[in-house]
């Protein structure tokens, strides 16, 4: 039988979350870093890890006025970036500073002269901006009465620009502070992620999350010709990757070793050599549509309890590829 989508997500995620054990390349400090080693590997390296108090006043800095109180709220998970729900003044947003993998690439991809963004150089930060611009102002409404598509808008600091560069430390010690990372203050949407519903979480709410999954799809399907092709870009978790996991193998335990070689050589012999793979449909992706990044209400319309699908966060592992695996 060919390999199951929930074999494929094992397969990665066994592989790539313990490929944190593997040997680190060596890389340069500061602006000097190169990014053609393994992004991995790299990524780890440059996760941001700033304290409340550094990014406080990073925020405070750029996007405050002098009446302006910052407050840090708390962190929330991340697997690669550091976000924070943050208050300025009365209103809540959502803080997220950048690994320095997509910070340089950013950074680097502006003008030298005028500083201009160009979607086809600054890679995913600017895909993913592009992305919540155009969703947001299509005025895409999904059906049966779900809630308008919602994402989570980058508002501009002091500058105009949404996007900040600043120096904080990442998780290599010897790479911090690093003076690349990039900081965005964006729009928060409000309720709980589905898998803190609980038993609360009705199937109908899932159904309504497949529905709001199309309809993201529909619109992702009109996204301007430039942000179409930054999308086709290589990432490692593109389940079209598969083969790619075999070089993180090696840091397997051995039981789990076996298991993951059998997904990808079947994966290699009926999708990929079969040539099944041509015929896939494909488009922009979300890329990681799971219970943790979609947002539920917090009431419902007769005020019990979590309900409705109200919106999707998490757009970093955007990518162009097939729809269906």
């Amino acid at each position: 039988a060919s390999p199951s989508v929930q074999h494929l997500h094992i397969a990665h995620n066994k592989v790539l979350m313990t490929s944190k054990d593997a040997p680190q390349t060596d890389i340069n400090h500061g602006s000097d870093i190169k990014l053609n080693n393994n992004d991995e590997e790299l990524r780890k390296k440059l996760k941001p890890k700033p304290t409340p108090e550094e990014v406080r006043k990073v925020v405070a800095e750029n996007y405050c006025d002098t009446d302006d109180t910052v407050t840090i709220i708390r962190e929330l998970d991340s697997y690669d970036d550091a976000n924070f729900q943050i208050q300025i003044g009365s209103k809540t947003y959502l803080c997220k500073v950048q690994n320095g993998l997509e910070s340089k690439e950013y950074f680097d991809g502006l003008a030298a002269d005028t500083g201009a963004i160009d979607s086809r150089k600054c890679g995913r930060i600017e895909l993913v901006n592009g992305i919540f611009r155009h969703v947001n102002d299509s005025g895409t409404t999904t059906p049966n009465n779900l809630a308008s598509l919602k994402t989570s808008l980058a508002i501009p600091n002091k500058h105009g620009h949404t996007v900040t560069k600043c120096n904080l430390p990442v998780v290599d010690t010897s790479l911090s502070p690093c003076p690349f990372l990039a900081l965005q203050i964006m729009e928060w949407i409000d309720g709980t992620t589905m898998s803190e519903a609980g038993s609360t979480l009705s199937i109908s709410s899932v159904a309504e999350s497949g529905s709001y999954l199309g309809t993201l799809c529909h619109a992702l399907d009109t996204l301007p010709t430039k942000y179409q092709e930054g999308a086709k870009r290589y990432h490692i978790w593109d389940g079209r990757n598969t083969s790619d996991l075999k070089k993180f193998t090696q840091y397997l335990k051995e039981e789990d070793r076996g298991l993951v070689l059998d997904v990808i050589s079947t994966f290699e012999r009926e999708i990929v050599t079969s040539g099944d793979s041509k015929e896939f449909r494909q488009g922009v992706l979300q890329g990681d549509f799971n219970d943790a990044n979609i947002i539920m209400s917090s009431k419902s319309d007769d005020g019990d309890g979590p309900n409705r699908v109200c919106g999707v966060i998490d757009f970093g592992d955007t990518t162009y590829s097939w729809r269906v695996l």
